[in-house]
């Protein structure tokens, strides 16, 4: 039998087992809602918290820039149970207390919510503050979980069937490639980093179908995943 096993491992998430496809995270579990209802009045409330903490930090510090990400646990009322600052590029103790304390007292009555963890990035740059999504582990590994079976697997059987009619030996082996996801779902950069196979127009194949991958569009930041895909007959 013929398959193909997969892992991730993002910046945000974990190596998991081949045969039983499963992804976790380090920093958050993504925005579960109850109801399909946009986050934007979420962010509008997260941006609203930050940006007079930003403009008061700007003036001490001429070209304050960087990036703050944020986990936050959210009630189906809106009110905050914890927030925890999970990585920042800004380097200024003072300013990230000051945010992590400001949105613990945030309140966005949004109703059709459940309870959440919601991962969130923060950026300060000279335009002043953004704040994007993160996307979750789940909406990407739903991705992978379709297009594995779907177009990977074929392009391996296809190859497997290549080789034997010319007189070949089968072949295994992993292909790791990394690519980002933009914000309306489309895949760019991708590139192998690590390929196993000694089958260089296979793994051609594989990267240029995964170039077609569609994730899903919303108000998110670019997310970058590193994939390795291991083949293999048995």
């Amino acid at each position: 039998m013929k398959w193909i096993g997969f892992f991730i491992i993002a910046a945000m998430f974990v190596a998991c087992a081949p045969k039983t496809p499963h992804v976790s995270t380090e920093t958050f579990d993504g925005i579960s809602l109850s109801k399909k209802r946009s986050n934007v009045a979420f962010i509008g409330c997260v941006k609203e918290q930050v940006l007079p903490i930003y403009d008061k930090y700007i003036l001490k510090r001429h070209g304050l820039t960087g990036l703050i990400g944020v986990t936050m646990t959210v009630r189906q009322d809106g009110g905050i149970d914890s927030v925890l600052i999970d990585t920042s590029s800004v380097n200024y103790p003072e300013l990230e207390k000051e945010v992590q304390e400001k949105l613990g007292q945030l309140k966005c009555p949004l109703i059709y919510y459940n309870t959440l963890k919601a991962r969130i990035d923060i950026r300060l740059s000279a335009e002043g503050v953004t704040v994007t999504q993160a996307r979750s582990s789940s909406q990407i590994m739903n991705v992978i979980r379709i297009n594995t079976p779907q177009r990977l697997k074929p392009i391996y059987n296809h190859y497997l069937k290549e080789r034997y009619y010319s007189g070949k030996d089968s072949f295994d082996g992993k292909v790791t490639v990394k690519w980002s996801i933009l914000s309306n779902g489309d895949v760019e950069n991708a590139k192998i980093i690590e390929a196993t196979t000694e089958y260089p127009e296979f793994e051609k194949a594989i990267l240029d179908d995964i170039k077609q991958w569609k994730f899903e569009g919303g108000e998110y930041g670019r997310t970058t995943v590193t994939v390795p895909f291991t083949f293999s007959e048995d």
